[in-house]
């Protein structure tokens, strides 16, 4: 039985490597962009708190207007948090691209 070893272009390398610092950098924004987002949800609802616009008699109904008050920023925090799971899987994506360069390149060392 003939083995007949996989092709591999340059290209192929360098785009997988390419990929994987792409998605390494997106992560790191978008985990910055999350954070600045919750620190800005925090900072909504110590300004709705400290201005009295929470004016309810019972927990329920402060924290009822608590959302409401900070129903913006509560959304921008939702979608930051999303798009660092968005990047944390393409980050995976572009691991398992190098993993597969790493693979075929040892592969193609053996069949040699």
């Amino acid at each position: 039985m003939t083995v007949l070893a996989p092709v591999l272009a340059p290209q192929e390398i360098e785009n997988a490597y390419a990929n994987l610092d792409d998605a390494t950098r997106n992560l790191y924004v978008a985990t910055r962009e999350e954070a600045d987002h919750r620190r800005a949800l925090e900072e909504a609802k110590a300004t709705a708190l400290t201005s009295g616009q929470i004016d309810g008699k019972n927990a329920e109904t402060r924290d009822a207007q608590l959302r409401v008050a900070t129903i913006a920023a509560q959304k921008d925090w939702e979608n930051a948090q999303d798009e660092v799971k968005r990047a944390e899987n393409n980050l995976r994506l572009a691991q398992i691209g190098v993993e597969r360069v790493k693979t075929l390149l040892k592969f193609m060392e053996v069949t040699k």
